[in-house]
């Protein structure tokens, strides 16, 4: 396992955000919220296993090499703060996060950002970790199905109302649930 997959990951944003050529104060935008969300993974770290590693897991696990994952573990983070920032805007609970101030519309905008951003280092899985076409169209296609299901799932919250504990369960099976099943997906994908 790299020792070191936070930093690697925020290398591989770091440099997709600069070759982008958004504009600098959106650009910097988008930077320090990757930043201030790697330190709060960096500050829970201490002797966890955290859950940005779950593609390297099961990748590694099945017998793949961890230096692939770099690609998919950047884009599965991107997608995950995205949804907590659409989640926090969607609940009307934006001023439980530190992004309050910015207000909802360049919120919205910043997970728009953000998952496109996601987007973009799919979009260049072959060139920068090596993958082949077919495992890469694979994983791409996994993306967005999942995130489109999961959507769904953040539907059924935002629209049902006195749901039974069953359509509770199978909101947050596809919410959070399908959202993890991505990662070990495409960690597996990656390996097999």
């Amino acid at each position: 396992m790299q020792a070191d997959i936070l930093e690697v990951v925020f290398n591989r944003l770091y440099t997709t955000i600069h070759e982008t050529g958004i504009v600098d104060d959106y650009r910097e935008l988008l930077l320090s919220v990757v930043i201030q969300s790697i330190r709060r993974y960096q500050l829970r770290s201490e002797d966890k296993l955290l859950a940005i590693t779950l593609p390297e897991l099961w990748c590694v696990g099945l017998g793949g090499e961890s230096h692939r994952v770099v690609g998919v573990t950047a884009a599965w983070f991107l997608l995950q703060l995205a949804a907590f920032l659409l989640d926090k805007v969607e609940d009307d609970e934006l001023d439980l996060t530190t992004f309050a101030t910015l207000g909802v519309g360049p919120v919205s905008n910043l997970a728009t950002g953000l998952i496109f951003l996601s987007q973009c280092i799919l979009n260049r899985l072959e060139l920068d970790d090596g993958i082949d076409y077919s495992t890469a169209t694979d994983i791409r296609a996994m993306f967005s199905k999942s995130i489109l299901n999961v959507c769904g799932g953040q539907h059924i919250d935002l629209t049902a109302k006195n749901c039974l504990l069953e359509q509770v369960w199978n909101s947050f099976e596809m919410k959070s649930g399908l959202f993890f099943a991505l990662a070990c997906f495409a960690g597996a994908r990656l390996a097999t």
